[in-house]
């Protein structure tokens, strides 16, 4: 088979996918899938670490980067409130990538970071998009930062608060101020529907979690002006 039509089966693959009933809801997007999937393909990296396994269509996107890689493995993290680990299991298998995917049924921290540890891993790409509160998706960051490899990526899901999600756009609005200060790592922000962000390490520290009564002023004048805008607020 050659590789284009390998490329072909596997996009009619992902169209059923995203056809079921729920998916396409609770998954990234198929835009943000090909970047996933770009992005592990020109990178090469190693080692990923995903937060936030859910129905495992993230994990399809960056596995099937890792198996035209010909390198690469990729950890995935859920406690599997919402679905169940053999439900993402069965999916990664049917696209004949189970080699390149280990399923981690924990929470990310501590028990994700106490892996890492254990394993030694040192991390390429960490994708977080687990828990979206506020508190769990800072303690994402904190926890796993010291694993990530100098000039490894993080990549925030959701960081717009038009995704109906602070969490995420709390650390976002962190590690923005943090490098306006100390300009310790690079940082871009995609402008996707859902928001993408991505920080580039520079250095071991983490990045500085700003005062939550700041973030909440910040908050309040950012839906202010969202609903000034004639918006709703999220």
């Amino acid at each position: 088979m050659s590789r284009w039509k390998e490329i072909e089966d596997f996009l009619e693959l992902m169209e059923k996918i995203y056809a079921r009933a729920g998916v396409r809801a609770a998954a990234v997007s198929p835009e943000t899938g090909y970047f996933l999937h770009s992005l592990v393909r020109l990178t090469k990296p190693e080692v990923i670490v995903e937060i936030g396994t859910h129905r495992g269509v993230s994990a399809l996107w960056m596995a099937r980067a890792l198996k035209e890689n010909l390198n690469g493995h990729l950890y995935t993290i859920d406690i599997y409130l919402q679905t169940s680990m053999a439900e993402a299991q069965d999916l990664i298998k049917s696209a004949g990538l189970s080699d390149f995917v280990t399923f981690i049924k924990a929470p990310s921290v501590p028990d994700g970071v106490n892996y890492c540890k254990k394993n030694n891993l040192k991390i390429d790409i960490l994708f977080i998009d687990g828990n979206h509160n506020l508190e769990p998706c800072a303690a994402d960051l904190m926890g796993f930062w010291q694993y990530v490899k100098q000039e490894g990526l993080v990549i925030l899901h959701d960081t717009k608060l038009s995704s109906g999600w602070r969490g995420p756009h709390f650390v976002m609005r962190t590690i923005d101020a943090t490098i306006q200060k100390e300009q310790s790592f690079r940082f871009i922000e995609l402008p996707v529907v859902e928001g993408l962000s991505i920080i580039q390490k520079k250095e071991l520290p983490p990045p500085k979690i700003m005062p939550y009564l700041v973030y909440r002023l910040y908050l309040i004048w950012a839906e202010l002006k969202f609903v000034l805008k004639g918006n709703k607020s999220p």
